[in-house]
Formats: C-alpha cells, sequence, structure tokens
C-alpha cells in the first residue's frame, strides 16, 4: 500500500547543487576581468562598449574638441596619447574604452556599490560615472 498512495506523501524539497565557486581572478574590477587574456571581449565588456559608446559618439580620426580648448581627442573622447591626425580603427577604439572604463570602475563604480548587483544596473552606473 506503501507505493499505491505515494502521491499523497509531501515531496522532500529539492536539493540545489552547492554553487560553484567563481575562479579567482586578479582583474580590479568586473571589465577588466571581461577582458580574456587573448583581448577578447567578454560579457560586462561588452555591454559596456554597446551601451555607453553610442553615447560618447565616435571618430576614428584624431580632431580638435572645441569644448575641452582645442585638446585632441579620438575614439569616444579618449584624449590620452592623441595628436591631431591620428587614425583609429574601431576595435582600437573598443579598446580605449574599455581601458577607459576600467579605470572609471576603478574609481567610482567599485568604491560605492557595496551590495552585489547585476551586470545590468553596474553597466548603467559605470555609465553615469
Amino acid at each position: 500500500m506503501k507505493t499505491l498512495f505515494a502521491f499523497l506523501r509531501p515531496k522532500a524539497p529539492a536539493t540545489r547543487p552547492a554553487a560553484a565557486a567563481a575562479p579567482k581572478s586578479k582583474a580590479r574590477n568586473r571589465i577588466a576581468a571581461a577582458v580574456l587574456a587573448g583581448g577578447m571581449v567578454t560579457g560586462v565588456a561588452s555591454q559596456a562598449v554597446n551601451f555607453t559608446g553610442p553615447n560618447e559618439g565616435m571618430k576614428l580620426v584624431a580632431y580638435k574638441d572645441r569644448l575641452a580648448k582645442d585638446l585632441p581627442t579620438a575614439c569616444y573622447g579618449e584624449t590620452r596619447g592623441i595628436e591631431l591626425g591620428m587614425r583609429f580603427t574601431k576595435a582600437e577604439c573598443d579598446a580605449m574604452l574599455i581601458k577607459a572604463l576600467g579605470e572609471f570602475a576603478d574609481k567610482s563604480v567599485e568604491r560605492c556599490i557595496k551590495a552585489p548587483i547585476s551586470d545590468e544596473p553596474y553597466v548603467a552606473f559605470l555609465d553615469l560615472a
């Protein structure tokens, strides 16, 4: 009779498998962690480029930025090491943006966020920084 009425017995709660520990990374922040050793961009870094890039605007040839007192500017607003007439590919501009976002992440976002959040709000906070 045990098996006949087995469906009436409450089922034991399913046990969850232990979550795999995240691999320890030497990266300082999510943006740096999303750039693999080979330079391939994954996850949150890709989201950051796709979200922040269009807001910044992109110029593949260095120009004088009138709003920055004619400071040579290129790509997504990069000014460090830029000289007038320099030319860049979109991939180079994306790499510069990821590097800059990684620096902003270290200086601001990582210091302010104390609780775990998903990638989408993280990218939004980073864009505002």
